[in-house]
Protein backbone atom coordinates (compact mmCIF):
# COMPACT_ATOMS: atom_id res chain seq x y z
CA UNK A 1 0.00 0.00 0.00
CA UNK A 2 1.21 3.58 -0.61
CA UNK A 3 3.18 5.33 2.13
CA UNK A 4 3.15 9.12 2.59
CA UNK A 5 5.93 10.98 4.38
CA UNK A 6 5.45 14.56 5.58
CA UNK A 7 8.89 16.17 5.72
CA UNK A 8 7.97 19.81 6.44
CA UNK A 9 5.09 21.72 7.99
CA UNK A 10 4.46 24.28 5.26
CA UNK A 11 2.02 23.46 2.43
CA UNK A 12 3.16 22.26 -0.99
CA UNK A 13 3.11 24.57 -4.00
CA UNK A 14 1.53 23.55 -7.31
CA UNK A 15 3.76 22.69 -10.26
CA UNK A 16 3.69 25.32 -13.00
CA UNK A 17 6.71 24.33 -15.08
CA UNK A 18 6.77 24.19 -18.89
CA UNK A 19 4.09 21.99 -20.44
CA UNK A 20 4.10 19.92 -23.61
CA UNK A 21 0.94 18.79 -25.37
CA UNK A 22 2.25 16.42 -28.07
CA UNK A 23 4.61 13.41 -28.09
CA UNK A 24 6.70 15.18 -30.73
CA UNK A 25 7.26 18.20 -28.50
CA UNK A 26 8.07 15.98 -25.53
CA UNK A 27 10.73 14.14 -27.55
CA UNK A 28 12.15 17.40 -28.88
CA UNK A 29 12.52 18.94 -25.42
CA UNK A 30 13.59 15.84 -23.48
CA UNK A 31 15.86 14.22 -26.09
CA UNK A 32 16.96 16.95 -28.55
CA UNK A 33 19.73 14.90 -30.18
CA UNK A 34 17.45 11.91 -30.82
CA UNK A 35 14.72 14.24 -32.06
CA UNK A 36 17.04 15.79 -34.66
CA UNK A 37 17.99 12.35 -35.95
CA UNK A 38 14.40 11.13 -36.19
CA UNK A 39 11.92 11.61 -39.00
CA UNK A 40 8.67 11.08 -37.11
CA UNK A 41 7.11 9.30 -34.16
CA UNK A 42 5.55 6.07 -35.37
CA UNK A 43 3.85 5.13 -32.11
CA UNK A 44 3.49 6.62 -28.65
CA UNK A 45 2.18 5.40 -25.31
CA UNK A 46 1.40 8.97 -24.27
CA UNK A 47 -2.20 9.91 -24.96
CA UNK A 48 -4.14 12.92 -23.76
CA UNK A 49 -1.08 15.09 -23.20
CA UNK A 50 -3.22 18.17 -23.72
CA UNK A 51 -5.37 17.20 -20.73
CA UNK A 52 -2.45 16.74 -18.30
CA UNK A 53 0.55 18.78 -17.20
CA UNK A 54 3.66 17.01 -18.45
CA UNK A 55 7.05 18.70 -18.41
CA UNK A 56 10.01 17.50 -20.49
CA UNK A 57 13.32 16.64 -18.85
CA UNK A 58 16.49 14.87 -19.92
CA UNK A 59 16.49 13.10 -16.54
CA UNK A 60 12.90 12.95 -15.36
CA UNK A 61 13.37 11.15 -12.03
CA UNK A 62 16.37 13.10 -10.74
CA UNK A 63 15.04 16.41 -12.02
CA UNK A 64 11.63 15.80 -10.44
CA UNK A 65 13.27 15.12 -7.07
CA UNK A 66 15.41 18.25 -7.37
CA UNK A 67 12.47 20.46 -8.32
CA UNK A 68 10.28 19.05 -5.55
CA UNK A 69 12.97 19.66 -2.94
CA UNK A 70 13.91 23.13 -4.19
CA UNK A 71 10.40 24.52 -4.74
CA UNK A 72 8.24 22.70 -2.16
CA UNK A 73 6.30 20.39 -4.50
CA UNK A 74 4.78 17.04 -3.65
CA UNK A 75 6.84 14.12 -5.00
CA UNK A 76 5.24 10.79 -5.85
CA UNK A 77 7.69 7.93 -6.39
CA UNK A 78 6.74 4.58 -7.86
CA UNK A 79 8.98 1.51 -7.36
CA UNK A 80 9.41 1.43 -11.13
CA UNK A 81 11.14 4.83 -10.96
CA UNK A 82 13.80 3.43 -8.64
CA UNK A 83 14.15 0.16 -10.54
CA UNK A 84 14.59 1.83 -13.93
CA UNK A 85 17.23 4.16 -12.48
CA UNK A 86 19.14 1.11 -11.20
CA UNK A 87 18.80 -0.73 -14.53
CA UNK A 88 20.02 2.30 -16.45
CA UNK A 89 23.19 2.55 -14.38
CA UNK A 90 23.68 -1.22 -14.60
CA UNK A 91 23.40 -0.95 -18.38
CA UNK A 92 26.13 1.70 -18.44
CA UNK A 93 28.39 -0.58 -16.40
CA UNK A 94 27.77 -3.68 -18.54
CA UNK A 95 28.43 -1.81 -21.78
CA UNK A 96 31.60 -0.24 -20.39
CA UNK A 97 32.91 -3.68 -19.36
CA UNK A 98 31.28 -5.84 -22.02
CA UNK A 99 34.20 -8.18 -22.77
CA UNK A 100 35.15 -8.55 -19.12
CA UNK A 101 31.58 -9.61 -18.31
CA UNK A 102 30.86 -11.60 -21.48
CA UNK A 103 31.38 -14.99 -19.80
CA UNK A 104 28.65 -14.14 -17.31
CA UNK A 105 25.96 -13.40 -19.88
CA UNK A 106 26.64 -15.36 -23.10
CA UNK A 107 28.71 -18.20 -24.56
CA UNK A 108 29.17 -16.76 -28.06
CA UNK A 109 31.75 -14.32 -29.38
CA UNK A 110 30.90 -11.08 -31.13
CA UNK A 111 27.27 -10.19 -31.68
CA UNK A 112 24.52 -12.72 -32.27
CA UNK A 113 21.69 -11.51 -34.48
CA UNK A 114 18.18 -11.65 -33.03
CA UNK A 115 15.23 -10.95 -35.29
CA UNK A 116 11.56 -10.43 -34.52
CA UNK A 117 9.20 -10.82 -37.47
CA UNK A 118 5.75 -9.24 -37.62
CA UNK A 119 3.42 -9.45 -40.61
CA UNK A 120 1.77 -6.11 -39.97
CA UNK A 121 2.95 -2.89 -41.64
CA UNK A 122 4.91 -0.32 -39.68
CA UNK A 123 2.00 2.02 -38.95
CA UNK A 124 -0.16 -0.71 -37.37
CA UNK A 125 2.48 -2.87 -35.65
CA UNK A 126 2.51 -2.82 -31.85
CA UNK A 127 6.10 -1.92 -31.02
CA UNK A 128 5.53 -2.51 -27.32
CA UNK A 129 4.69 -6.15 -28.00
CA UNK A 130 7.66 -6.40 -30.38
CA UNK A 131 9.97 -5.14 -27.62
CA UNK A 132 8.66 -7.77 -25.22
CA UNK A 133 9.05 -10.47 -27.88
CA UNK A 134 12.68 -9.42 -28.26
CA UNK A 135 13.09 -9.89 -24.51
CA UNK A 136 11.89 -13.49 -24.85
CA UNK A 137 14.48 -14.04 -27.60
CA UNK A 138 17.20 -12.65 -25.35
CA UNK A 139 16.11 -15.06 -22.60
CA UNK A 140 16.63 -17.99 -24.99
CA UNK A 141 20.14 -16.83 -25.89
CA UNK A 142 21.74 -15.81 -22.57
CA UNK A 143 23.35 -18.20 -20.11
CA UNK A 144 20.77 -17.52 -17.41
CA UNK A 145 17.22 -17.29 -18.84
CA UNK A 146 15.99 -15.95 -15.50
CA UNK A 147 17.92 -12.74 -16.16
CA UNK A 148 15.02 -11.39 -18.19
CA UNK A 149 12.45 -12.17 -15.50
CA UNK A 150 14.70 -10.48 -12.95
CA UNK A 151 14.99 -7.33 -15.08
CA UNK A 152 11.30 -6.97 -15.88
CA UNK A 153 9.36 -4.96 -13.27
CA UNK A 154 6.58 -6.88 -11.54
CA UNK A 155 5.36 -4.57 -8.80
CA UNK A 156 1.71 -4.03 -7.95
CA UNK A 157 1.96 -0.67 -9.72
CA UNK A 158 3.58 -2.04 -12.89
CA UNK A 159 1.75 -1.23 -16.11
CA UNK A 160 2.07 -2.60 -19.64
CA UNK A 161 4.10 0.49 -20.53
CA UNK A 162 6.48 -0.22 -17.64
CA UNK A 163 7.11 -3.69 -19.05
CA UNK A 164 7.92 -2.21 -22.43
CA UNK A 165 10.38 0.19 -20.78
CA UNK A 166 11.97 -2.76 -18.97
CA UNK A 167 12.29 -4.63 -22.26
CA UNK A 168 14.01 -1.68 -23.92
CA UNK A 169 16.40 -1.24 -20.99
CA UNK A 170 17.31 -4.93 -21.22
CA UNK A 171 18.12 -4.72 -24.93
CA UNK A 172 20.29 -1.70 -24.20
CA UNK A 173 22.14 -3.55 -21.46
CA UNK A 174 23.12 -6.48 -23.72
CA UNK A 175 23.63 -4.57 -26.98
CA UNK A 176 27.34 -5.50 -27.06
CA UNK A 177 26.37 -9.18 -27.28
CA UNK A 178 23.41 -9.02 -29.68
CA UNK A 179 22.23 -7.08 -32.70
CA UNK A 180 18.49 -6.53 -32.81
CA UNK A 181 16.35 -6.49 -35.93
CA UNK A 182 12.61 -6.15 -36.52
CA UNK A 183 11.20 -7.18 -39.90
CA UNK A 184 7.78 -5.82 -40.79
CA UNK A 185 5.47 -6.33 -43.73
CA UNK A 186 4.77 -3.16 -45.64
CA UNK A 187 1.31 -4.14 -46.86
CA UNK A 188 -0.32 -3.55 -50.23
CA UNK A 189 -2.62 -0.51 -50.25
CA UNK A 190 -5.36 -1.63 -52.66
CA UNK A 191 -7.58 1.34 -52.01
CA UNK A 192 -7.00 4.04 -54.59
CA UNK A 193 -5.58 1.87 -57.38
CA UNK A 194 -8.76 2.23 -59.40
CA UNK A 195 -11.94 4.13 -58.71
CA UNK A 196 -14.14 2.09 -61.01
CA UNK A 197 -14.36 -1.23 -62.79
CA UNK A 198 -13.50 0.52 -66.05
CA UNK A 199 -10.31 2.01 -64.61
CA UNK A 200 -9.28 -1.33 -63.18
CA UNK A 201 -9.89 -3.00 -66.54
CA UNK A 202 -7.85 -0.31 -68.29
CA UNK A 203 -4.95 -1.02 -65.95
CA UNK A 204 -5.11 -4.77 -66.54
CA UNK A 205 -5.48 -4.80 -70.34
CA UNK A 206 -1.86 -3.87 -71.21
CA UNK A 207 -0.55 -6.33 -68.64
CA UNK A 208 -2.63 -9.16 -70.05
CA UNK A 209 -1.64 -8.24 -73.62
CA UNK A 210 2.03 -8.59 -72.74
CA UNK A 211 1.38 -11.92 -71.03
CA UNK A 212 -0.33 -13.23 -74.14
CA UNK A 213 2.52 -11.82 -76.23
CA UNK A 214 4.93 -13.83 -74.10
CA UNK A 215 3.27 -17.00 -75.38
CA UNK A 216 2.90 -15.96 -78.99
CA UNK A 217 6.19 -14.07 -79.45
CA UNK A 218 8.43 -14.96 -76.50
CA UNK A 219 11.58 -13.62 -78.18
CA UNK A 220 10.08 -10.28 -79.15
CA UNK A 221 11.59 -7.07 -77.81
CA UNK A 222 8.23 -6.05 -76.31
CA UNK A 223 7.79 -9.30 -74.37
CA UNK A 224 11.35 -9.33 -73.06
CA UNK A 225 11.13 -5.65 -72.12
CA UNK A 226 7.88 -6.22 -70.23
CA UNK A 227 9.35 -8.93 -68.02
CA UNK A 228 12.50 -6.90 -67.44
CA UNK A 229 10.31 -4.15 -65.98
CA UNK A 230 7.91 -6.35 -64.05
CA UNK A 231 9.28 -5.37 -60.60
CA UNK A 232 10.96 -2.23 -59.33
CA UNK A 233 12.76 -2.49 -56.03
CA UNK A 234 12.92 0.48 -53.70
CA UNK A 235 14.40 0.07 -50.20
CA UNK A 236 12.48 1.64 -47.30
CA UNK A 237 13.31 2.44 -43.70
CA UNK A 238 10.93 -0.20 -42.35
CA UNK A 239 13.32 -3.01 -43.24
CA UNK A 240 11.33 -4.45 -46.14
CA UNK A 241 11.12 -3.79 -49.88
Amino acid sequence: MPVTLQLVNHPATPWNGPKVTTPEKLLEEACPNEFRRSQRIIQSSLSGLGETHRSPSENGFVWAAYQAYSHHHHLTIRPENIWFAILTQLSFYINANAEKLRHIFVDHKGKKELEVIDRRPMDSADFGILAERMTHMIARNVKDPELCDWVMPSFSTTTATDRVVGSILLTGAVQKYFSFHVSLACGIPLKGYARSREQFAAMLRPVLRYMILSFTEPASRQAVGFWNRIVTRQATDSGSD
